[in-house]
């Protein structure tokens, strides 16, 4: 019997066209990189080089920078420098917390301000102690021509009638005053002394400094100042665990209270007067630290480890706080907090996470569940860059926000980056401030694919494969390919400029796995790999 015969178009060489997926660990990712150094995803799903850097600045010991009004704050060793100016020494630079606000930069814990409005810098202390052995006289409801209205007037004396002057404390600033007599008794029947006012705001100073007033009536009621006694006036500041600005405030964290400064005015945290521009504070009872605060385009977010507090309102009167329970920033990782296209990036326990106002996202899944050492992470217009070692040493990570892969920027030595005029700004433990997308550097570059696994391979039988690309100006490219865990071995090398797009092809040998590596310099463009394969029977023939 003759059966017929039936017509197949199937050919017996198949092909398939990988195109590149980004930093990916997850097995069976067709096109992931497993590892490499200086690529990027700018012309995703093809493979290139990162920008160019040069060199800006150099500095002797730096450990961090702060990008602010157009210039830059560095810690060279122990001087804070403004744009290579010394502004002063520090005697402790761990774990420093900077911020800016108006035209000031604040650093914690040394309590310190930097006007960077002029041309020259100028450091002021956040804090202010005026203390001596003085005498005191009070004009309780007294007006003052000049201004127009009644206070409560305090003049100061030393022992000679010299007169006391109020020097660094300003209007608006809220004080504690220690020393005063108040007109009571004690359960003796003995005159109370040292009286200790906690917080009253300065709303007059005289011109020549000898004087303050407060509201009218505002003072308790003083007997005479006897003998010159200790006295002390002091603008208190926090200290601080976590801080951020917002809306022309500073926010901080002091143990489990949330803080904020007055209005416009870092140096006065204790005044509460039912004005819009009081400063402000909130008891939270959630278990465990807080880790960082951020501002976020609705409110301020101030995460612990699994929960976010949420301060939402424009002034003390209408702030309310919202309470999430969800990822937050792990212990450590307050510096990794960035925000990119109106999102919070951080890292938290469990991966790198994106809050967008409601629950975070991970989005370090491509990790495979791998262990991140953050060290702290910068964001510009479309990328989050996160510095910190996942199984491989430290390296600058980059996440395209718009895309939603992950690329290898460098793995340079860095202390601290940031942003500024449309750049990042690369700190290196060398002394190098380095700026990104400049220079004529020509990147140096490598990408190893994930090897090419069926998972069944007996049922597959490559071929050829075929590298598509582009080169211009003066590049290089090498190809390498390894069998198994074998040793790499060099397939092809190219230079040059090639105005069309170059078909390279590569003969795999029968192996379990195939591995391949690009090794690049200057402007290549990988675009796809197409795989050539014949298919097997079950039975493998």
């Amino acid at each position: 019997m003759i059966l017929p015969q039936f017509a197949t178009s199937r050919s017996p060489v198949q092909e398939q066209m990988v195109q590149f997926a980004g930093l990916d660990f997850r097995y069976g990712r067709d096109g992931a990189v497993w590892d490499g150094d200086g690529f990027s995803s700018d012309r995703y799903p093809s493979l290139s080089p990162r920008l160019p850097t040069e060199t800006v600045d150099e500095y002797r010991e730096p450990s961090r920078v702060f990008a602010y009004g157009g210039g830059f704050l560095v810690v060279d060793g122990n001087e804070l420098k403004w744009n290579g100016e010394t502004v002063t020494t520090l005697e402790n630079t761990e774990n420093l917390l900077i911020a800016g606000i108006n035209s000031k930069i604040v650093i914690f814990p040394q309590k310190l301000a930097v006007d960077v409005s002029g041309s020259t810098p100028k450091l002021e202390s956040l804090e202010c102690t005026l203390k001596g052995m003085l005498r005191y006289q009070v004009s309780a409801n007294e007006y003052v021509e000049d201004e127009g209205q009644y206070f409560d007037l305090l003049r100061c004396y030393y022992k000679d009638n010299t007169p006391f002057l109020f020097e660094g404390l300003r209007i608006n600033d809220t004080i504690s005053i220690s020393g005063l007599r108040y007109k009571d008794h004690d359960k003796e029947g003995n005159p109370i002394v040292n009286l200790k006012i906690e917080a009253i705001t300065i709303r007059y100073i005289s011109p020549d400094k000898e004087q303050i007033g407060f509201y009218a009536n505002s003072l308790p009621k003083l007997i005479k100042s006897g003998l010159p006694k200790p006295m002390t006036f002091k603008r208190v500041v926090p200290d601080v665990d976590t801080l951020c600005e917002s809306n022309n405030r500073l926010w901080a964290t002091v143990g489990n209270t949330i803080r904020a400064s007055a209005l416009g005015d870092p140096t006065n945290w204790n005044r509460y007067d039912g004005l819009s521009d009081d400063s402000y504070a909130v008891d939270v009872a959630t278990d465990g630290a807080f880790t960082a605060c951020g501002h976020y385009g609705t409110h301020v977010a101030f995460f612990k480890e699994n929960v976010i507090h949420k301060i939402y309102g424009s002034r003390p009167a209408n702030y309310q706080m919202v309470s999430a329970v969800v990822p937050g920033v792990t212990s450590g990782a307050a510096r990794t907090l960035a925000t990119v296209g109106g999102v919070l990036y951080y890292v938290g326990n469990g991966g790198v996470y994106a809050y967008d106002g409601d629950c975070p996202t991970c989005i370090s899944l491509p990790f495979a569940g791998r262990t991140i050492v953050p060290h702290f992470g910068v964001g510009t217009a479309q990328n989050y860059y996160l510095y910190a070692d996942i199984g491989s040493g430290d390296m600058l990570l980059c996440y395209d926000t718009r895309k939603n892969v992950w690329s290898v920027e460098n793995r340079l030595w860095l202390t601290d980056a940031t942003y500024s005029d449309g750049k990042r700004y690369d700190l290196c433990t060398d002394g190098r401030l380095l700026r990104s997308g400049a220079g004529n550097e020509n990147v140096e570059w490598w990408v190893q694919l994930a090897d090419i696994d069926e998972g069944a391979s007996e049922r597959k039988r490559y071929q050829k494969l075929t590298i598509r690309c582009q080169m211009n100006g003066e590049s290089t490219l090498r190809v390498d390919i390894r069998a198994g865990k074998g040793s790499w071995h060099e397939v092809f090398a190219a230079q040059g400029a090639h105005s069309d797009v170059l078909y390279i092809p590569v003969y795999p040998v029968h192996c379990t796995s195939l591995g391949i590596r690009f090794r690049c310099t200057g402007d290549v463009t990988i675009h796809s790999i197409t795989r050539q394969f014949v298919a097997l029977s079950d039975l493998g023939g």
